[in-house]
């Protein structure tokens, strides 16, 4: 789906940024090879409920 939305943003959305909330770094290489703006990793994300 990141895939879609980047094409999206590039064409439409102009400054916006896509980032792609990964595991681990494994992860990094299918995200570039796509194009995504970034990435940021789950477990930098905090739940606050």
């Amino acid at each position: 789906m990141a895939i879609q939305i980047q094409k999206l943003a590039e064409n439409y959305l102009y400054d916006s940024k896509i980032l792609v909330e990964i595991e681990n770094e494994s992860d990094l290489e299918l995200i570039a090879e796509n194009k995504i703006d970034g990435v940021i990793y789950k477990n930098a994300i905090k739940n606050i409920n």
